[in-house]
């Protein structure tokens, strides 16, 4: 491609500039996960956008840059999610997607809710979208527009080689810098990014420099690396030697800074980028691809020889250990279930977070909100259609990379368009195990390397436009194109940004940051008022920002708990009873067990004050996040504890069932929605929530157990609360039955216990065995107990609370000798432990003294 005339020159030189100045600086912004850092990132692509329009003579405007694959593509993904996030009419939704239309039929009532004394108009119910999150569709579209627009200004920049050139010296420059900066971060790690933004990430060595995770961190020195590789390694020419010099300088610390990431999907796409390169530019390819891998672990083996101890090389080589995958692997198992309900359109791009909950077996305590595989997310996001327009895409700018390859001029050019494939090839490899790609920081460079490739590899492929459509014609409409897409795009940026900045310093986290949670006793009122403030204002800028609704109503039931407590404490001396009479669910309880011509209390507690101005508030705020997103569990539960409010829908168990089918592994939602449908007097969803609690995390089941004795009979807890397993049966007769008048409940749990261990998979075989000698010695069993023990601190010798449990069985049975025998070896296994050294004086003093106890 040529330059443009001369009066353009300078557009053209400003475009290329500010493309540079993008691609460096959004790593540096946080990655650029921010709305202020899309908002700049937009405008600075606007402003490309622009001076392309400006420097763009007739010809440059043709079809062969708009109808490219790349291009193409990237506006297919843009149409899909923007047709994920269009309201369809429901015989439609019918026939394009069954199981969409059938999810929020079963989520939704017939009619819209009115909530008693709210004097706005009935919330609306949710649109009949392909999309389970129809706001975070129109993001997506949101930033698909903006590469496709970042596409066409790179493609029209014109400079050939010699622009790629300087694009690639600029990111092995930034590349460098990162990976200095990034270990010198680590080094003197104190918790925070440039000293002053906290992060998540505990461990130095894998905060990810500016970055709030690692994996990014190597998907940027990734793609700077392949371009000072390609700049380093050309054949010598005087000009060029210092070139060459600092290009190796900087290819060295940029592996540094891989290695140190300890970014195992990282440095497996070094690797398998390496090889690709090495096959891809020699005739020789097999011997330098196992050159250059050879050379990367040289390297990583004289690093673990400098660095010693410290050595990152821990982490990095767990990459042979299964159980570390033991995540990706849920995460994939929970897409795959998700996809096939939704197997060609998907669930709306930016919905894999609420469109997968349903699908996970257990609570880890985060939400996640990627696939942790850029092609599974988009196959669960997109459907078929969605990962095909991708795949498209990826293969043509791959086709370009051949034919610029073939077509390089020089082996210096040759060389540095391998550079570029190698970048590229590491992020397609690393998409496999990461989703670096919904990263701007990486994205955007991703992007402009795309473009000079794909201008490089389509300049002598130039198809002249349709005979019937003049090229004046072309070059309008795609002005026209960029104009409007131009203003669209930081309409929407600038109102996600305004939106992000009034939650700033309120304490509300940023958005999409976890699972909004129930707000702490220890939040004083004021800080819930300017909470509530910050959310409003916020919501005014993103009216469909489901969380942002489920958080104020979240707010708001805390302000109402608040306002409660201090009116009935200053009738109580208990501050505890005063917090569980201001508790919202204690309401609950209360106009549910009234009598059933008592239960239009609903109307009468709107008239005062804390239910009228904060409970009310509440509901009208969940009602609002299933209007943005039916899929929403937590906005399901919370509308079954506040349904004597709401006039028309459902009672509570309607509410709690929809909470339960959508909780998943939200073990938060499932007490929540399983508490309240008890309440109600629907014991047969309680007991399903609670099994559920028990299934999804093992921590919660002291809470199970006790709401569960306080409406369910003891034969109830045993058959429909406690799952098979995990020796249920034991604890819940510790924690329930261990009076004396429970003798006969208590016997019936342990037996049941012990039917259930043969088959109990989540044992150990020393635990099995250490558990039925703890029943069969509660049972009454005299010989059995003491083989099972034997057998299980055979297995586990220094277990010290099993053989101090053990002793003192023997010393109720009097076999003092046998027990001195076994404190004295306990001891010797475990020095110094408590509970052995008294079983030891004890036993001793009973045998000096020939007493039959201690």
């Amino acid at each position: 491609m040529t330059e443009g005339p001369a009066p353009h020159r300078w557009a053209r030189r400003c475009s290329e500039a500010i493309i540079l100045i993008l691609a460096c600086v959004a790593p540096w912004a946080f990655g650029s996960v921010e709305a202020w850092a899309e908002l700049v990132l937009d405008l600075g692509i606007v402003l490309v956008a622009a001076l392309g329009v400006i420097a763009g003579r007739d010809g440059d405007w043709t079809p062969n840059g708009l109808f490219s694959l790349p291009s193409l593509a990237l506006a297919g993904l843009a149409m899909l999610a923007l047709a994920q996030a269009t309201p369809l009419p429901q015989p439609v939704l019918d026939l394009v997607d069954p199981a969409a239309a059938a999810a929020r039929s079963a989520l939704i009532p017939a009619a819209p809710e009115r909530v008693l004394g709210d004097p706005g108009v009935p919330v609306a119910l949710p649109e009949a979208t392909l999309s389970l999150v129809p706001e975070e569709s129109v993001h997506a579209a949101a930033r698909l527009v903006a590469a496709w627009v970042l596409f066409q200004g790179v493609l029209r920049l014109g400079g050939g080689h010699a622009a790629l050139r300087r694009f690639g010296v600029a990111m092995s420059v930034n590349a460098a810098a990162l990976a200095l900066f990034a270990l010198l971060q680590a080094l003197t790690w104190d918790g925070k990014i440039y000293g002053f933004r906290a992060s998540p990430v505990d461990d130095a060595w894998r905060t990810g420099g500016p970055f709030v995770s690692h994996n990014p961190l190597a998907a940027s020195l990734n793609l700077g690396l392949g371009l000072a590789l390609g700049i380093g390694l050309t054949a010598p020419e005087p000009h060029r030697r210092g070139a060459q010099a600092w290009a190796a300088y900087a290819a060295g610390l940029t592996i540094v800074g891989l290695v140190t990431s300890q970014s195992r999907s990282g440095l497996v796409a070094t690797l398998g980028a390496a090889a690709v390169r090495a096959l891809v530019v020699r005739r020789r390819g097999i011997a330098d691809a196992g050159a250059a891998i050879a050379g990367v672990l040289a390297l990583a083996a004289l690093l673990l020889a400098v660095l010693g101890g410290s050595s990152p090389y821990r982490r990095l080589a767990s990459l042979l250990d299964a159980s570390v995958y033991a995540d990706r692997l849920e995460v994939w198992a929970a897409a795959i279930r998700t996809w096939a309900a939704h197997p060609v359109l998907g669930t709306g791009l930016g919905s894999f977070a609420v469109a997968t909950a349903p699908a996970f077996g257990h609570d880890r305590g985060v939400v996640f909100a990627r696939a942790e595989n850029e092609y599974l997310d988009l196959l669960v996001e997109g459907g078929v259609l969605g990962l095909g327009l991708a795949l498209a895409g990826l293969v043509s700018v791959l086709r370009s990379v051949w034919r610029a390859l073939r077509a390089a001029p020089t082996m210096s050019d040759r060389a540095l368009v391998a550079g570029g494939l190698f970048g590229l090839t590491a992020l397609v490899v690393q998409s496999l195990a990461d989703f670096s790609p919904h990263i701007l920081g990486v994205a955007l460079p991703a992007a402009v390397l795309c473009g000079h490739l794909c201008a490089l590899g389509d300049a002598r492929r130039g198809r002249p436009a349709p005979a019937d459509v003049p090229r004046e014609a072309w070059s309008l409409i795609a002005r026209l194109i960029i104009a409007v897409l131009g203003l669209v795009l930081l309409f929407h940026s600038f109102h996600r940004a305004r939106a992000e900045a009034r939650l700033a310093g309120s304490g509300i986290p940023p958005p999409g940051a976890g699972r909004p949670a129930a707000i702490s006793p220890s939040v004083s009122k004021p800080t819930l008022e300017r909470m509530r403030v910050a959310l409003e204002a916020a919501l005014r800028d993103r009216p469909d920002w489901g969380e942002g609704h489920l958080r104020l109503g979240i707010v708001l039931l805390g302000l109402y708990e608040r306002t409660a407590a201090e009116w009935v404490g200053e009738s109580l001396d208990d501050p505890a009873l005063a917090a569980r009479l201001a508790d919202p669910l204690w309401l609950h309880a209360t106009v549910h067990s009234a009598p059933p011509s008592g239960r239009g209390w609903g109307e009468e507690a709107i008239g005062h004050e804390p239910v009228r101005r904060y409970l009310v508030a509440a509901a009208r705020s969940f009602l609002e996040a299933r209007r943005c997103s039916p899929a929403l569990a937590p906005a399901h539960a919370h509308l079954a504890g506040l349904d004597y409010l709401l006039d028309g829908g459902g009672a509570t168990s309607v509410h709690a069932g929809r909470a339960l089918q959508l909780a998943g592994s939200d073990s938060r939602v499932l007490l929540l929605a399983a508490q309240a449908a008890a309440q109600a007097g629907d014991l047969g969803l309680a007991a399903r929530g609670w099994r559920r609690c028990l299934e999804v995390r093992e921590s919660n089941w002291e809470d199970v157990a006790d709401a569960a004795a306080v409406v369910l009979d003891p034969g109830q807890i045993l058959n429909e609360v406690l799952p098979p397993g995990k020796s249920w049966p034991v604890r819940f007769a510790d924690r329930l039955y261990r009076h004396p008048e429970d003798r006969e409940v208590r016997a019936r749990y342990l037996e049941a216990a012990l039917r259930g261990l043969p088959g109990d998979a989540g044992l150990s075989e020393p635990e099995r065995l250490r558990l039925e000698a703890v029943v069969r010695a509660e049972l009454g069993e005299s010989a059995r107990p003491r083989v099972l023990w034997e057998r299980a601190l055979a297995f586990e010798p220094s277990r010290a609370a099993w053989r101090e449990e053990f002793v003192s069985w023997l010393v109720e049975r009097g076999e003092i000798a046998a027990a001195h025998r076994h404190a004295v070896l306990g001891l010797r296994l475990s020095p110094g432990h408590p509970g052995l050294e008294r079983s030891v004086l004890a036993t001793a003093e009973a045998l000096a003294r020939g007493q039959p106890t201690p």
